[in-house]
């Protein structure tokens, strides 16, 4: 059985972990969508293959309503990287990491409308 290459740069053998960490796009996805909520130094360094790991490692910088943010965001990017995927798959839309960005910025806004408060600590404190 032939391994399916990865939907979005047909680089590498696809796997959970190469889609949402190891892959090209999701380096430049999660650079700026951390950096838009102050934790920039949170974000996946190019050494990182584990979403489990960086983000264990990520949980034990942050305490309280910041580490509440933190999963937040890591789940909201998670899913958008999935969603880009399944639209590059199911729909044939090209890669665009702006667009995706766009999408998890507005994602945010919704969450955090909705009482997702360790967001709203960590999206008030990058506007104040």
């Amino acid at each position: 059985m032939i391994a399916a290459s990865c939907v979005i740069t047909d680089q590498h053998e696809e796997s959970i972990q190469h889609l949402l960490i190891g892959c090209v796009f999701a380096r430049q996805f999660w650079f700026p969508l951390i950096q838009q909520v102050g934790l920039s130094a949170l974000a996946p360094q190019p050494s990182d293959t584990s979403l489990d790991e960086w983000w264990s490692r990520a949980e034990r910088v942050v305490t309280g309503d910041v580490k509440k943010g933190l999963n937040s965001i890591i789940i909201l990017g998670s899913w958008i990287i999935w969603r880009h995927r399944n639209e590059c798959v199911s729909n044939g839309a090209a890669p665009n990491t702006r667009a995706a960005l766009a999408l998890a910025m507005e994602e945010v806004e919704w969450w955090s409308l909705t009482g997702a408060k360790g967001l709203t600590l960590l999206t008030a404190r990058e506007r104040g």
